[in-house]
């Protein structure tokens, strides 16, 4: 198949271009042998300028494919001369794009001259892009990741300009952050976020995110009750100490806002002999930031853990329904204006009909007209009014 793709590149690469996002499937053909085929075109020196001339409009999906599977390929092979000869030919605008992608793809072992080159390029984005590329792969790789751009902050043979350039870029600061073998301090001042509390919690998603998904699957495992939600709490502390030493809070919550989705009464045990006013800002927070994959079942399953008839939380309920209606209805399995319709009376249903009805008022205005028919509420029906 890399031969035929080969031989197709050669003679028509915007054709081929084409061929590859007509069809999901052909995409899956696409990544496995691409790679292959534009690794020995650009052995033919002619091949290199006419895979870039011809392959489209460079903003093509097909061209864009092209250019990165030719960035891999000098990534896997440096080469300074078939390197001048790419950025010759390549747009000015897309460079620096195409200098990302050669970033991604670039071997580890050969960082520092990953540096020359983005030093020599003016660059700087380079650096975030290996380090992201490489440092969660293994505890070892993330040491020396973050032993690598530690250095730079305040190397003296760097190049005054390319080290401000540098600590300015913001993917720079983000490889920092996610990088759970950096200091701490170090982290927390790159992380995202307006206050203390909320750049923890950035960290916190981050390294949860990371031991989620290593060797053991335990969302799975909490989702078929074979682990509890205390179990991947302590994994997650023990996977980042010095976090969870200082953001216990955070940590927990985050593991909570995981978890809710996967198992409601499991999860909500985390939050058991918490003060009542904690226990119901964490799931709120959850709600609000962690519920996209939610069905509408487990949605009104944890929304209804937070007292209806408390008037100090009323405004949150409303925001949280707002906030998650639109993907609860791309999650339902059904039609989710029926599912509304069908709650029983109440404050949720109220907020729902609200919430749904202002979401579908562009798209569907029958639909929202009729749920809109159904409140009673007065304070719903006077944001209704006041257009809110």
């Amino acid at each position: 198949m890399a031969a035929l793709i080969y031989q197709w590149l050669l003679k028509d690469p915007g054709a081929y271009g084409d061929w590859v996002w007509a069809d999901s499937s052909h995409s899956a053909v696409s990544a496995r042998f691409l790679g292959v085929a534009v690794g020995e075109a650009m052995k033919v020196p002619s091949a290199i300028d006419k895979l870039l001339r011809d392959a489209g409009p460079a903003s093509s999906s097909g061209a864009y494919s092209i250019r990165r599977a030719m960035a891999g390929e000098l990534a896997r092979e440096p080469d300074s001369g078939r390197l001048a000869v790419v950025k010759d030919l390549i747009p000015p605008d897309q460079w620096k794009d195409f200098c990302q992608n050669l970033s991604y793809q670039w071997p580890p072992d050969r960082r520092e001259a990953l540096l020359a080159f983005a030093i020599q390029q003016n660059q700087p984005g380079m650096i975030s892009g290996l380090a992201n590329g490489y440092q969660t792969s293994t505890p070892e790789s993330e040491r020396e990741s973050s032993a690598w751009l530690i250095k730079m902050m305040d190397d003296p043979a760097l190049p005054v300009d390319f080290r401000q350039a540098l600590l300015a870029d913001k993917g720079f600061g983000s490889a920092i952050a996610w990088n759970s073998s950096a200091p701490l301090a170090l982290r927390v001042q790159f992380s995202d976020g307006a206050t203390e509390s909320e750049k923890y919690e950035s960290l916190c998603r981050a390294d949860l995110s990371r031991a989620l998904t290593n060797s053991i699957d335990w969302p799975g495992l909490v989702r078929s009750g074979d682990a509890t939600a205390a179990e991947v709490l302590a994994a997650a502390t023990q996977a980042s100490p010095e976090l969870a030493a200082s953001a216990p809070t955070e940590l927990r919550d985050q593991v909570f806002a995981q978890l809710a989705v996967e198992n409601t009464p499991a999860a909500m045990k985390l939050l058991d002999g918490l003060p009542e006013e904690d226990r119901n800002d964490a799931i709120l927070n959850a709600i609000r930031t962690r519920f996209q994959r939610a069905s509408p079942d487990t949605f009104l399953q944890v929304i209804q853990q937070v007292p209806a008839d408390d008037p100090a939380l009323w405004e949150s309920r409303v925001d949280a329904w707002n906030s998650s209606v639109v993907w609860l209805n791309r999650n339902s399995t059904g039609d989710f204006a029926a599912w509304v319709e069908d709650l029983p009376a109440g404050p949720d249903r109220e907020i729902a009909l609200y919430s749904l009805a202002r979401s579908r008022e562009r798209s569907d205005g029958d639909t929202a007209a009729r749920l809109r028919s159904q409140i009673t509420d007065p304070r719903l029906l006077q944001k209704i009014s006041e257009k809110r």
